[in-house]
């Protein structure tokens, strides 16, 4: 699928992949726990907390390199 010399095209489809699936994954906990009327899990347990703070965290990482204008005008020292 993808070339030893092709490391970064790995590198992108990965931060991609990761993604979409914090939010897939995260969706699924928030029904999950919403049905069995545990929502709350989400900002009183340390494991829900944690995964709210990445959830938060994570667009702010990738969703610069998804809009190609917001990523172009950022050094590559930045992203």
């Amino acid at each position: 699928l993808f070339m030893v010399d092709d490391q970064h095209e790995l590198h992108a489809f990965c931060g991609k992949f990761i993604a979409y699936d914090v939010w897939v994954h995260t969706l699924f906990h928030c029904l999950r726990w919403g049905v069995a009327g545990n929502i709350d899990l989400l900002w009183t347990n340390p494991t829900g907390l944690s995964g709210l703070i990445v959830v938060l965290a994570t667009p702010l990482i990738t969703f610069p390199m998804f809009i190609n204008k917001i990523r172009l005008s950022m050094s590559y020292e930045i992203r």
